[in-house]
């Protein structure tokens, strides 16, 4: 599909589905940046609560230093075994705790040009859920072709 003319928002829907049924998690959200609001804003997902959430949740981008703005201003990966791990929770905005119920993240950022594309987020309610490194591997190198497949979209 990535190599083909597939319309990007199947390419995103195939990518999460793949994650979905891979890692078995709570949920599985692909943000998508929207440049005019400066937000983040959920686009695509599967699992609990889909319905509620897609284009209902959202956050201010460089709105202070919690773990999704760190991660899109730096456009690294975060895994958070615990998010009410002492050291992580003052990190962890609001809505992730009362909206989620996420108690394990990762977070992964799709950046071009250094900027902030979309953000896949991969959360389970229950801690501890963090995949082996071998399997984050791949969910980062998934995450890689994805990027690669918007920017070959956007020079077609």
């Amino acid at each position: 599909a990535m190599l083909e003319e597939c319309p990007l928002n199947e390419l995103l829907t195939m990518v999460l589905e793949v994650v979905y049924r891979g890692l078995q998690p709570t949920r599985v959200l692909f943000w998508v940046r929207d440049p005019k609001r400066r937000e983040m804003v959920t686009r695509f997902g599967f699992g609990k609560d889909i319905d509620q959430l897609l284009g209902q949740l959202r956050f201010a981008i460089g709105d202070g230093q919690d773990l999704f703005n760190r991660v899109l201003t730096q456009g690294s990966d975060e895994v958070v075994a615990d998010t009410r791990d002492p050291a992580v929770a003052p990190h962890i905005p609001e809505w992730c705790r009362t909206r989620l119920s996420a108690r394990t993240l990762l977070a992964y950022p799709l950046m071009i040009k250094q900027t902030p594309l979309g953000l896949i987020l991969v959360d389970w309610e229950a801690p501890q859920r963090v995949p082996s490194p071998e399997m984050q591997r791949l969910l980062k190198t998934l995450c890689n072709q994805a990027v690669l497949a918007v920017r070959q979209q956007g020079g077609r």
